[in-house]
């Protein structure tokens, strides 16, 4: 095809189209101080973490409580009033029950791809048609998981296509939060890395990243991470979310840095070996630090752990020695 050609299609296309003056297009695209103001002022309403009418990326990785946190946002604002549709197409059939019953506890809608002849790549469409169909989707939140199901995050132009539908919902005042996957291990800095082409990050308004780490009481604390390879345009705040060995989830009442479980992510094979030794009784510094050396881990890094981490009980006992024991 010649660029004639090309030229001629163009010119084709854009024939009945409404012409815009110059003075026009500014009022519509020109960024002022108070359309400036009210991205910044989006309304908050999950925590300072999600912003009305915006599209969130929420980063995590495998079992790193995204699915879990996201049906507790869901309860929380459907108890607000807002109408919350979980939009499941990763779940194995043996957990639909499950989120089902609570989805209907909770009071949202919960969709599932089980029993539906409807593609995943091409809901998106059909939610599009629909909201044009209704004059204010306000009340709407749509929270897609995860979203590496709903288009090829490899290809620019699936995500890019995607990404334009999830704008046109929040254009019509949706809100929407897609679920992500990150590494399923953190890199060497202790970053995670998030799956994908950056047209999501480019193409989202907020962006955070998910850090879990496993409590040895059977819970896990989970901190928003906004820093490390995330993004926000609205005035948000992380916090530090306590999800219960029965997935109820609270918020913490300090927020916890995530370099801290970061740093527990990349030491947790060394954490296990002291617990390990610790099996056996109390010990003191000396020996358990011998005995990890056994187990090749450095004598310095043996003791940075120790020293680090509250993990076990610490005492201390005759001629100053600093003896180490199980957490009751």
């Amino acid at each position: 095809m010649t660029y004639e050609n090309i030229a001629n299609r163009f010119m084709a296309a854009t024939t009945n189209q409404k012409s815009l003056s110059m003075s026009q297009l500014r009022d519509k695209m020109a960024m002022t101080t108070e359309r400036v103001q009210k991205i910044e002022s989006a309304e908050l309403i999950f925590e300072k973490l999600i912003a009305k009418g915006l599209i969130t990326v929420v980063a995590a990785p495998p079992n790193g409580g995204k699915t879990t946190i996201a049906r507790h946002i869901a309860r929380i604002l459907a108890n607000k009033g807002f109408q919350p549709i979980y939009i499941d197409f990763d779940s194995a059939g043996i957990h639909v029950r499950e989120y089902f019953e609570y989805a209907k506890d909770a009071g949202f809608e919960y969709w599932a791809e089980m029993n539906s002849d409807i593609d995943a790549e091409k809901l998106a469409d059909y939610l599009v048609a629909a909201s044009k169909n209704e004059s204010n989707q306000a009340d709407y939140i749509y929270i897609f998981d995860t979203l590496k199901k709903f288009t090829n995050l490899m290809t620019k132009s699936k995500v890019a296509d995607f990404m334009s539908k999830m704008r046109i919902l929040t254009r019509h005042g949706s809100t929407v939060i897609l679920l992500a996957h990150t590494n399923k291990r953190p890199e060497s800095d202790g970053n995670y890395l998030f799956e994908g082409v950056g047209d999501v990050k480019n193409d989202c308004d907020n962006l955070f990243y998910l850090i879990p780490r496993k409590n040895h009481d059977g819970s896990t604390t989970v901190t928003v991470d906004f820093d490390n390879g995330g993004k926000k345009k609205a005035l948000l705040e992380p916090c530090t979310f306590v999800i219960q060995p029965d997935r109820t989830v609270s918020l913490a009442e300090e927020y916890t840095q995530p370099e801290d479980l970061k740093n527990y992510e990349l030491d947790k094979e060394d954490i296990e070996v002291i617990l390990g030794l610790l099996c056996n009784g109390e010990l003191n510094e000396s020996t358990l630090v011998d005995l990890c050396q056994k187990q090749g881990i450095s004598r310095r890094t043996s003791r940075r752990i120790l020293r680090s981490y509250e993990l076990w009980n610490v005492r201390k006992g005759d001629k100053n020695a600093t003896l180490y024991s199980l957490l009751e």
